[in-house]
């Protein structure tokens, strides 16, 4: 017994069966995730290694180069990156996409295991780090008010942060600016000069004296009792007399003797404001594989709720949130999808003239759909732009088998024969054709789930939805639509095809040429070909885009001073990009953030550069239909207010293409060799003639001279011999300079940070450095001249290495013309530089950046 025979024999078991599809497809509906794109897990594992104090050079030498072999022998490695800048190296592993992250991690972790005690003593264990696109803030908000500078920071860290992240789907929050409190101990160098006391030796009786430890325990009367020794600090006059040495007299030297004690703001260099007014910025990050929307959705009733508990004086408001450019696109697909189905529906009630059929096929289309989503739920795909948009296709496709099997049963019910017989019948003949039909289509979008790349990651959501809903329209074809055909339809076609006179003349023009063709098939054949061949050379002209850019609600750029600019002076700069929009109807917020937030090694691993020289610039943009202006606009404004200064550069990032966790340019052109200097002339070069290109902007290299700056280089021999280490000799010269840490303090019921230091006016300056004593941890003082000696460098930055070899990299966004059309052109002129003297044969260079994935 056939399948169109069994249901319509058990009309009331197929009832039932679409029952249950109907039920478990709204369910997977409603369940489904809904983002912008698949959820994209980068194949790409860090490994970061903390080397306190070394040199770029050092670092490469000592620990990048080194522990690259070793990346070299683990399996399915693709390539491995590195970047060596001071202190740190921060190795970059891809690897093969399908293979399992988790293993290949350990296996990196072992291997690291066995070469650790062949680094540098002093330098930290290397941390096995995994990125994620999760790890990309899915929104920001900004808290700005009058009052106290550490009012708004205790409120965003008190009250919104805690009430934020205790929802469903928040992996974190982070609160980024404002003013807090730390207790400034701050020496008199006369006095403890004059006294003989070493600043490290305060910071250690600081620190030492304030602390709560286990004693052990005592048993009383038959009861045991805890014992602990309780030290930490609870008021300031505790902290003022700590003893920190024993004068000649033997009298106790209290820390009140030789500093002053206070409770002041932190002297950040972090400068940020919104609107003009300072600001705390509240980041969040969602889980990995949660839904953005449903998330977003949470924390926008809770924010909700928190501006009815929040002082007057103070605001709330949104910077950016991804769930809103990800609804507003989703939506869109998901109308054009609906009109194509109902556009095809009416589409076939012109042509069958007849509401029977078109009553089949409309329950045909929906039914199918949501087969699909259970199939897609289970599956473990989300609503995105391309399974939406595999959709969007397949509707057309859905009606071609259900069109068929009604042709035929009509076909069969025209000839005399029963409903029933006929939709049996009917359904039975043309199965194993329209079987054909869609396993052929089928077959087409099979090979696209096996591309093993990012390509394949993105087109798999909308071949696996084609393919679900081929296979999904046939199983209606086959079961629903003979189910109906044998309930309501009868013989009422009088020749559907020749309906009306329009028609006719369709049918007989369409039956001459179709005679013409077969009179005269090499015309015909090489017509096609012509026709072909000629599609194939329009391709050039039409452009390519990697990953679409969207017209989004918020626009993000970063600006870069040179190195050795003053936090102020970025401040300023910032100021006057920023001011052409500030009066501009269609910008709702603006604002920036300059200097270092964060060191953890999570920001390292993102790759997202912060510093005193460093600014980022944020807008928010009103809703597409009330603005006047397209962001592009906008942001070309304060593009052109970005001041022409040597050194100086600007970048807008798109939105788009940090939705599936890509840090690249549009174009990145990279060239190797082993000579820095030799790189960076040739680097300047390629720059420089990159922007003479039409289209191409914000050009970048990747790698600058570094600011002036002394190092202090330790020997490492004469340390040991002292006692020391190079992390002793950097803790001891901070102190004199900007301060060290000494403890927290329980202030009003806030942990804040002991710092201690050296009177602004009394720190020490280049000429003294070297003759300032340090101190180890046995407590022997010797001039920092015995260890160590001071070089002025302005070497690079950091050192950027692939496969093993030397790089640097010039980015640059491609603005009024497509992606492939501006990759052509500067393709064209690297050949063109190749050729010239400046370059020698050790000197290569390729193309990477979104443009390389394109092309994959």
């Amino acid at each position: 017994m056939s399948l169109p025979e069994f249901s319509v024999k058990r009309p009331v078991t197929v009832i039932m069966l679409i029952g249950i599809i109907v039920v478990l497809g709204g369910f997977s509906l409603y369940n489904m995730g809904l983002e912008l794109l698949p959820d994209i897990t980068y194949p790409t594992i860090s490994v970061i290694t903390r080397w306190e104090g070394a040199a770029p050079e050092d670092v490469e030498q000592m620990i990048t180069d080194p522990l690259e072999q070793i990346m070299g022998t683990i399996r399915n490695v693709k390539s491995v990156k590195s970047i060596s800048q001071e202190s740190y190296s921060i190795i970059m592993v891809e690897f093969e996409w399908g293979t399992n992250l988790d293993f290949a991690a350990q296996d990196m972790r072992d291997q690291i295991n066995l070469y650790k005690q062949y680094l540098p003593s002093d330098a930290k264990d290397p941390l096995v780090f995994k990125f994620d696109v999760s790890m990309i803030p899915a929104a920001a908000f900004v808290l700005t008010g009058t009052g106290e500078p550490e009012r708004l920071r205790k409120i965003a860290e008190d009250v919104v942060k805690q009430r934020l992240q205790r929802l469903e789907g928040v992996a974190g929050v982070s609160v980024l600016g404002g003013k807090q409190k730390e207790v400034k101990i701050i020496l008199d160098k006369a006095k403890i000069t004059a006294l003989g006391i070493n600043p490290q030796q305060v910071i250690m009786a600081v620190a030492f004296n304030n602390m709560n430890l286990p004693a052990g325990y005592l048993v009383k009367q038959n009861k045991e009792y805890l014992l602990r020794t309780y030290g930490e600090y609870t008021s300031l006059d505790q902290i003022k007399n700590v003893v920190v040495g024993i004068s000649k007299n033997y009298k106790p030297i209290r820390l009140c003797d030789v500093a002053k004690i206070e409770i002041d703001y932190k002297s950040e260099r972090v400068e940020n404001k919104v609107n003009d007014k300072d600001a705390i910025w509240i980041m969040i990050t969602k889980e990995s594989g949660a839904n953005t929307v449903k998330m977003m959705d949470r924390v926008n009733r809770e924010i909700k709720n928190l501006k009815n508990t929040l002082p007057e004086d103070v605001d709330l408001a949104m910077m950016f949130d991804m769930s809103r450019m990800i609804r507003r696109i989703t939506s869109r697909t998901t109308s054009n999808a609906l009109v194509g189905g109902i556009l095809a529906i009416i589409l076939i009630l012109i042509f069958l003239r007849s509401w029977r059929p078109t009553l089949a096929i409309s329950l045909a289309i929906p039914l199918s759909i949501l087969a699909t989503f259970i199939a897609l739920y289970f599956s473990g795909y989300t609503l995105n732009l391309m399974t939406l948009g595999g959709l969007a296709l397949g509707v057309g496709m859905l009606v071609d088998n259900a069109v068929v099997v009604i042709e035929n049963i009509y076909r069969l019910i025209e000839e005399g024969k029963g409903r029933f017989k006929a939709a049996s019948q009917g359904a039975t003949q043309v199965s194993m054709a329209i079987t054909a039909s869609t396993l052929t289509t089928i077959a087409v979008f099979f090979p696209v789930l096996f591309i093993r790349s990012i390509v394949g990651k993105l087109a798999q959501g909308l071949a696996v939805t084609i393919i679900f809903s081929l296979l999904a329209s046939l199983f209606v074809a086959l079961t629903l639509v003979p189910v109906i055909a044998a309930q309501i339809f009868k013989r009422e076609r009088r020749d559907i095809m020749a309906a009306g006179k329009w028609m006719t003349k369709v049918r007989d023009r369409y039956r001459k040429w179709v005679s013409w063709t077969v009179k005269h098939k090499w015309t015909t054949f090489l017509g096609a070909l012509a026709i072909f061949v000629l599609s194939l050379s329009l391709v050039p002209f039409i452009g390519g885009e990697f990953v679409p850019k969207f017209s989004a609600e918020f626009g993000q750029a970063q600006f870069y001073m040179p190195p050795g600019t003053p936090i102020e002076e970025t401040k300023n700069i910032a100021e006057q990009i920023l001011e052409p929009v500030k009066t501009d109807p269609d910008v709702l917020l603006y604002g920036y953030f300059i200097g270092s937030a964060s060191e953890s090694e999570s920001d390292i691993a993102g790759g997202r550069e912060m510093g005193p020289n460093i600014g980022w610039l944020y807008l928010r943009f009103k809703e597409l239909k009330q603005r006047q202006k397209d962001p592009e606009v906008i942001m070309d404004k304060i593009r052109k207010s970005f001041p022409v200064l040597k050194g100086a550069r600007f970048v807008e990032s798109e939105m788009s293409a940090q939705m599936i966790g890509g840090q690249l340019g549009d174009i990145e052109v990279k060239i190797y060799g082993p000579d820095m200097d030799k790189l960076l002339e040739l680097a300047d070069e390629v720059a420089s003639d990159m922007k003479k290109i039409d289209g191409i902007t914000d050009v970048d290299i990747s790698i600058k001279k570094g600011r002036p700056e002394y190092r202090i280089i330790v020997d490492r021999e004469k340390a040991a011999h002292y006692g020391f280490t190079v992390s002793d000799v950097a803790n001891a010269v901070k102190i004199y300079t900007v301060g060290s840490l000494a403890g927290r303090f329980n202030y009003k019921g806030d942990l804040i940070d002991i710092t201690v230091s050296l009177d602004s006016t009394q720190r020490v300056d280049l000429g003294d450095i070297l003759t300032l004593p340090v101190m180890n941890r046995q407590g022997a003082v010797v001039p920092l001249s015995q260890v160590a000696h001071i070089e002025e460098t302005v070497g690079p930055l950091k050192i950027e290495r692939e496969e093993r070899q030397r790089k640097v990299a010039i980015s640059a966004s491609v603005r009024g013309v497509d992606l492939n059309t501006a990759t052509s052109r500067v393709e064209k002129l690297m050949r063109q530089l190749k050729k010239s003297a400046i370059w020698s044969p050790e000197y290569s260079y390729s193309i990477g950046g979104a443009a390389d994935q394109m092309r994959e």
